[in-house]
């Protein structure tokens, strides 16, 4: 049996509000494209940082 953790929403944003809500979508997009430039490395897997705090850490300031 397969069991569902998540639950979809549909989001009704009024049209006032739909600029805002792609440029969330923007940054967030902005944020997981550099971390995962970050964490990846082209030459060996072994030197991928897998450390959710040793990202972090290198990160946070730079995203916040």
């Amino acid at each position: 049996m397969e069991v569902r953790r998540t639950a979809p929403v549909k989001l009704i944003i009024p049209d006032e509000h739909r600029a805002d809500l792609h440029e969330s979508a923007r940054q967030f997009l902005h944020c997981a494209n550099r971390a995962a430039e970050f964490c990846w490395d082209d030459d060996s897997y072994a030197n991928c940082v897998t450390a959710n705090t040793t990202a972090r850490d290198a990160l946070y300031k730079e995203l916040r």
